[in-house]
């Protein structure tokens, strides 16, 4: 049986859950307990532990940094109409960020869960920007109507919910000027305006992170502190204890001092109080918490080594990093340019990293794989001659690679 109420004993303890077995006993779980069970307090927490954790903090920024690169173009009957069409409308998205920077939040949003998109009047003629989401506040009659599947066509869109600044003022901003992003699917959090993710699969790992960084802290803090003792025998090691809190205080001020050369009456031993920071293995425990946390995000090996010194060969940087962009970025790209096509009345958007140097490369490499395979191709045509249909098809397969 289950109670779930907080009981204050006195103790300035709060209990959040009480278990009572078949035998009458009690168990009493307290708050720190089930946050320890792997749960961030708050969105905030997540976004405060997040930009202050090294390992967590790399992989996130990694995927910003990518995804900032690159541009959204219009297209027409499959060719490009405009680059970067977004600068056409407005130089920048609103007056403190540039379309880089944006596409940077974007995607940090996106990662930690949910990534809102404000656009005032859904026009791009008003700036636009993206929510924390920690401040926003839903009431509960609004929860209760993201909350089920109606089946009616209910709108929702003028619904307000309260958005609060960092000065404290507060905004009602209707939600059918807030498009929301999910890093996982929306359909499995109960309300169509919240998501899940990775990150909070991860906080266990991330607070080991933060452990072994505090390891080290403490253990490098002691590795410049000595302790002295004794070291010859039972009588040198009895009298250098038995001395006077004085004369403690002189040799210690003595070993501390500038000078070189002491002359001491009993023999002493000097250890450092942490003598191999090596064995530890602290810094393999933060490589190892990146690469688990990187691999949550499907971010190949090669890439998150891209970002450390050394690693894996440029061109196997260069063909991970290519794919991860395809697969990983990508799909985000395609999210956000679909809103956008809707939002704002476009015909055909899509991101692109085409133009930046390692796709170029790629490119290059596409083009020569298929000249190749085009000319194996001719020579196969000119020993057993194929009929128009068939050659075509071939052709077309080549070129559609």
């Amino acid at each position: 049986m289950k109670i779930g109420f907080n009981i204050d004993f006195g103790f300035k303890r709060k209990y959040e859950l009480v278990e009572r077995d078949n035998e009458g006993g009690f168990f009493y779980q307290t708050l720190s307990n089930i946050f320890k069970g792997g749960k961030f307090k708050s969105y905030q927490h997540k976004v405060d532990v997040v930009l202050n954790n090294p390992a967590t903090l790399m992989v996130i920024s990694l995927n910003c940094d990518l995804f900032s690169m690159g541009k959204i173009n219009s297209y027409k009957n499959e060719e490009i109409d405009k680059l970067n069409v977004l600068y056409d409308y407005r130089k920048k998205p609103n007056e403190f960020q540039t379309w880089k920077q944006f596409l940077w939040d974007y995607m940090f949003w996106n990662q930690l869960g949910e990534a809102f998109l404000y656009t005032p009047s859904n026009t791009l003629n008003n700036p636009i920007y993206w929510l924390n989401p920690s401040r926003l506040e839903f009431s509960k009659a609004i929860k209760k109507k993201l909350s089920y599947m109606p089946i009616n066509n209910i709108s929702i869109g003028n619904e307000k919910v309260k958005y609060t600044f960092e000065n404290g003022e507060t905004r009602d901003i209707p939600l059918k000027e807030i498009t929301p992003f999910f890093d996982l699917s929306n359909g499995i959090s109960g309300n169509w305006y919240q998501g899940n993710s990775k990150i909070d699969a991860l906080y266990q790992v991330i607070m080991n992170s933060e452990r072994g960084l505090t390891a080290k802290y403490g253990n490098l803090d002691f590795s410049d502190k000595f302790v002295i003792n004794g070291d010859y025998s039972t009588k040198d090691l009895g009298s250098f204890n038995t001395q006077s809190d004085a004369e403690k205080q002189d040799i210690e001020r003595k070993v501390t001092g500038n000078k070189k050369v002491h002359s001491v009456k009993v023999p002493i031993k000097i250890e450092r109080f942490t003598n191999n920071l090596a064995q530890l293995k602290l810094d393999e425990s933060f490589l190892n918490d990146y690469f688990i946390i990187g691999k949550m995000f499907n971010i190949p090996r090669d890439v998150l080594e891209s970002k450390l010194q050394g690693g894996a060969t440029f061109e196997n940087q260069e063909k991970s990093l290519s794919r991860h962009i395809e697969q990983g970025l990508k799909p985000k790209g395609e999210d956000l340019t679909d809103a956008f096509e809707t939002l704002f009345d476009f015909e055909d958007l899509r991101i692109s990293w085409n133009h930046l140097n390692f796709n170029q490369v790629i490119e290059k490499e596409r083009e020569e794989k298929k000249t190749v395979q085009l000319n194996n191709l001719k020579l196969e045509n000119e020993i057993v001659p194929m009929n128009a249909t068939e050659l075509k098809t071939r052709i077309d397969e080549i070129n559609n690679q």
